[in-house]
């Protein structure tokens, strides 16, 4: 995960633009102020970034928890069919009280269908979950590509002022494009 810029540094960088635009106006000011405007699109995408791969933590998350729920519902299913087949059992070794194990053995048979419409539930809510997992990781990975690509923009257009090439700055531009570009997808 990237670290998001310091206040201080966007402020330091705001006074060099301030500071150009005194000698040499707003033509000699540009490079300075697109850096600045780089350095927030960083800080945003680096925000963007921390939330998805936070939201793709917790929705793996809850899918650990359905998936324990679900198995919690498939242990009770078992629980009851072995129950069921007990009673089925007793029912057909015992003489006198047939009526009664059968009627056990059928409520028993009844449960099973619930708790096994209740786990199966339970078993897509964890698959949307892992997918919602699945989507922000990749969106969180596409918002790192984006934040290294806006930082590389800012070191070159920097550069551009030290060796005066504008060129260099154009450069830097294509940069923060491909950077809003991929974090846009």
């Amino acid at each position: 995960m990237s670290e998001i810029t310091p206040a201080h540094e966007h402020l330091e960088t705001a006074e060099h633009a301030a500071h150009a635009a005194a000698e040499g106006g707003l033509r000699a000011a540009i490079i300075p102020l697109s850096i600045a405007v780089m350095a927030v699109a960083a800080g945003a995408l680096g925000i963007l970034e921390g939330t998805a791969s936070s939201s793709a933590i917790i929705a793996r998350s809850d899918a650990s928890i359905r998936r324990n729920e679900a198995s919690d519902i498939w242990a009770q299913y078992q629980a009851e069919s072995l129950k069921k087949h007990l009673y089925t059992i007793a029912a057909a070794q015992a003489g006198a009280n047939t009526a009664s194990l059968k009627e056990q053995a059928d409520k028993y048979g009844a449960e099973e269908g619930t708790l096994q419409a209740q786990a199966k539930a339970k078993e897509k809510e964890t698959a949307d979950q892992v997918a919602i997992s699945e989507n922000e990781m990749e969106r969180h990975h596409r918002l790192s590509y984006a934040t290294g690509t806006v930082q590389l923009a800012i070191a070159l257009a920097s550069i551009s002022i030290v060796v005066r090439r504008r060129w260099l700055w154009y450069g830097s531009l294509a940069c923060l494009v491909a950077g809003l570009a991929t974090a846009a997808t």
